[in-house]
């Protein structure tokens, strides 16, 4: 009977362990990376060369970003914060590295990056960029794709783009159903009259 109390604590431990580290581990699956190409540049709302400005703050999942060349899509300013997670979908920012980022725009208009995209750290030419080998070209081939295909944007300068849609409040939410309730009211009333 001892044993047989032993051997269920056993396992009721090792469950515990096992659901305490399963909400600490996070894994990213990424599909395979296709090779730049202008199509797949297509994916991206923003795509830029620059320098991290600050370490990535895992609590707003952000960091500063001081853009060199922006080849795709606009900014007012030369800085802008980039959104990425801490966890495993997120990408290894620190302060000081160049990186080529290709970014894509939430509902809140925030750059979203994921380490499933195409953005890529500047390494020295000693280091080994074993990125090269997954997806068929190396970062100054990137970055030389880019400047041959793309005409780089000045900061705060109009040009043609899709609409973007401003943040709004959530709390002005019930208000705006309230209006729109209010009119569809009006007009069953109107419509009524007028029959």
């Amino acid at each position: 009977m001892k044993k047989k109390i032993q051997l269920n604590s056993f396992w009721f431990v090792n469950l515990f362990i096992l659901l305490a580290i399963s909400n600490c581990s996070i894994a990213s699956v990424c599909d395979v990376l296709p090779k730049l190409s202008l199509e797949q540049c297509g994916h991206y709302n923003f795509i830029a060369y620059g320098k991290i400005e600050s370490d990535l703050d895992c609590k707003n999942q952000r960091v500063s970003f001081y853009s060199i060349s922006v080849f795709k899509g606009s900014l007012k300013d030369k800085i802008v914060d980039l959104y990425t997670s801490c966890s495993g979908s997120g990408l290894p920012f620190t302060q000081g590295e160049y990186w080529l980022v290709y970014g894509v725009y939430n509902n809140a208009q925030e750059l979203k990056l994921s380490i499933c995209g195409h953005s890529r750290k500047q390494i020295s030419k000693e280091e080994i960029d074993y990125q090269t080998e997954v997806r068929g070209s190396s970062f100054f081939e990137d970055l030389s794709f880019l400047k041959q295909h793309f005409s780089l944007k000045i900061p705060g300068k109009k040009e043609l783009s899709a609409k973007k849609y401003e943040k709004f409040d959530p709390k002005l939410v019930p208000v705006f159903l309230g209006i729109g309730l209010l009119f569809m009211v009006l007009g069953y009333f109107v419509m009524k009259k007028l029959k």
